[in-house]
């Protein structure tokens, strides 16, 4: 009990001294992420949200500033996906597992650091797909 009595204190004097450096202290927490989201450091690409049908598509083109990729099935129906060309139900390299309700946020997903090239999708009937590249 002693323990965490002082725990408390010692987090309460933390608190008050943030609280007395007021916003110096936050502006530098700002500026950190700041650093990190600024737009040199990011490549948006154009409509995030693909559908997906049972004829191969291109989700993303090569793209040698690419430095990440992430893709989530946010649709139905299980997502085929490969890396380069050639993508089928029977030639693949992830399957992305279907959302529980259509754009729910919990359907399969893949991050790939550092692929620079293509990446192809196909479906057995329709879903959906979340791509961002960065």
């Amino acid at each position: 009990m002693k323990f965490w009595k002082k725990l408390i204190e010692k987090l309460s004097d933390i608190v008050y001294l943030i609280r007395e450096m007021r916003t110096d202290l936050l502006i530098e927490l700002r500026s950190i992420d700041e650093k990190l989201t600024k737009a040199q450091f990011y490549y948006a690409n154009e409509g995030s949200i693909i559908s997906i049908n049972n004829i191969p598509i291109m989700l993303l083109e090569e793209n040698s500033e690419r430095c990440k990729v992430i893709i989530q099935n946010i649709g139905l129906e299980p997502c085929y996906i490969k890396l380069g060309n050639g993508v089928s139900k029977e030639d693949f390299h992830f399957v992305l597992a279907p959302d529980t309700a259509s754009s729910f946020g919990n359907g399969g997903s893949v991050t790939l650091d550092n692929w620079h090239g293509e990446v192809y999708a196909i479906c057995e009937k329709e879903t959906t797909v979340s791509v961002l590249e960065y």
